[in-house]
């Protein structure tokens, strides 16, 4: 029917409610969504794809979640660089420093990199790739590291007063 084969990306605690959110949408259990439609789907992590070719055929990728760390973890970046250049340690203000947020940026434009490079790699076709992500610096980065793509940016607003009625409603 279609001639897509779709590869869902998001974190490893988040991969039963994807599946949960494509059931809910099509109305059915998601192999029975990919019989009826005829669209392969696999859904993965971060952290479970650097290096993996199996997803070298799907030619549709859908990153769903931002790779972000713990932030002890840019800052230990941060003093490992410091200690290679031969630079002190010293204490900062940890969300305001310039140089752990250019690590944070540049580790999760990495992992998105990764993580889109997974699909399309032995197709000749063209490969169609949706990021949901809100840090423009992040995608610019991503970008550059991908010359010749075709990229358009779509802005979604969520309502989030629907949201916000189901966490004041009382739990019944």
């Amino acid at each position: 029917l279609l001639n897509i084969k779709f590869f869902n990306i998001t974190q490893k605690d988040q991969i039963k409610s994807v599946e949960a959110g494509i059931e809910r949408y099509f109305d059915g259990s998601l192999p029975d969504i990919i019989t009826q439609l005829g669209v392969p789907q696999s859904i993965d992590y971060f952290g479970n794809l650097i290096g993996k070719n199996d997803y070298r055929l799907m030619d549709t990728v859908i990153v769903l979640k931002t790779p972000n760390f713990n932030y002890e973890t840019y800052v230990l970046d941060k003093f490992f660089y410091n200690s290679i250049e031969g630079l002190p340690s010293h204490s900062f203000s940890v969300f305001k420093n310039r140089d752990v947020e250019a690590i944070r940026l540049s580790s999760i434009a990495g992992e998105i990199y990764q993580a889109v490079r997974r699909v399309a790699r032995d197709n000749p076709n063209t490969a169609r790739i949706y990021v949901v992500n809100d840090n423009q610096d992040v995608m610019n980065m991503v970008r550059e590291q991908m010359p010749n793509i075709q990229y358009y940016m779509h802005q979604i607003h969520l309502n989030k007063s629907a949201d916000s009625e189901k966490q004041k409603s009382p739990i019944a």
